[in-house]
C-alpha cells in the first residue's frame, strides 16, 4: 500500500528519498525518523490519497499503530516520534501535533516545500545566509582597543560562547560583528527573518525558528567533530 501510493504522487516525488536523506543529515535524524517522516509527506503530497485517509479517519492510538505498521518501526518508537517531545517536532519539521483534530499531524510549509521542491533553493541555503561582503576595520568602530581583543580571542577560542551586541537600531551592531569576525579571521552566517516580503508575523516567528534549529544543528555537529 505504500509503495502504491508513493508511485502516484506527482512526477517531483522522485528525489523525495534524497531530501529526506539531506533532512536527516541535517538534524541527525535516525532512520526510523526518516521511516515515519516519509509516510506523513506521501500521505500529505496530494490531496485525494488513500493513505491520508487511513491515518486521519482514525482514532490518535489507531493511526500511530498503522504508522507502526506500515514503517515497521516498534510502536512505542512511533509514539516517541510522534510526541512533542520528539526531534521532529522540537527541529520545527512537524508543525503541530494534536491528537483531538482532524489532522493529527501537520508538517511545517518549509518542510513540505523542501520535500516536493516546490522552492527551489536548498533548505540550508534558505535559511543561513554566507556573509561575503566588505567589512570595515574592527578598529574604526568606538570600541576600546582591549575589548575587541577580548572578543577576538573568544571567537578564535574551540568553545562556544554568546557575545551579546545591544544597541538602538542603526548604530551599527551588524557591521561590528561583520567586521570583529573578519578581524579574527573567521566566517559569519546570518540567519534568515524574512523570506518574503508578503510574509506574515506567524510565518516570519516559524521562518526565524527553523533557521535557528538548523543552525543550532550545525554548531553541534562542529563541536562533535572538535570535541
Amino acid at each position: 500500500m505504500l509503495h502504491k501510493e508513493y508511485e502516484q504522487l506527482p512526477d517531483n516525488h522522485n528525489d523525495l528519498d534524497e531530501r529526506i536523506t539531506k533532512l536527516s543529515d541535517l538534524f541527525m535524524l535516525t532512520p526510523n525518523d526518516c521511516a515515519v517522516l516519509k509516510i506523513w509527506a506521501i500521505a500529505l503530497g496530494t490531496q485525494q490519497n488513500v493513505l491520508k485517509e487511513i491515518l486521519t479517519e482514525v482514532s490518535y492510538n489507531e493511526m500511530q499503530r498503522r504508522v507502526a505498521i506500515a514503517t515497521g518501526v516498534p510502536l512505542h518508537t512511533v509514539k516517541a516520534t510522534l510526541s512533542k517531545s520528539g526531534i521532529l517536532y522540537t527541529t520545527r519539521i512537524i508543525e503541530s501535533i494534536s491528537p483531538d483534530g482532524y489532522e493529527y499531524i501537520s508538517l511545517s510549509s518549509e518542510i513540505i516545500e523542501f520535500l516536493y521542491d516546490i522552492d527551489s533553493i536548498d533548505l540550508l541555503e534558505k535559511y543561513i545566509k554566507f556573509d561575503t561582503g566588505a567589512t570595515f576595520p574592527a578598529e574604526d568602530f568606538p570600541v576600546n582597543p582591549s575589548d575587541i581583543r577580548i572578543i577576538s580571542n573568544l571567537l578564535q577560542s574551540k568553545k562556544p560562547c554568546n557575545i551579546l551586541l545591544y544597541g538602538k537600531p542603526g548604530t551599527g551592531k551588524t557591521e561590528f560583528a561583520r567586521s570583529i569576525t573578519t578581524y579574527s579571521k573567521r566566517k559569519l552566517f546570518f540567519l534568515a527573518s524574512i523570506i518574503r516580503n508578503d510574509t506574515s508575523r506567524i510565518e516570519s516567528l516559524s521562518t526565524r525558528l527553523m533557521a535557528i534549529t538548523i543552525a543550532i544543528k550545525i554548531a553541534q555537529k562542529i563541536m562533535q567533530y572538535l570535541s
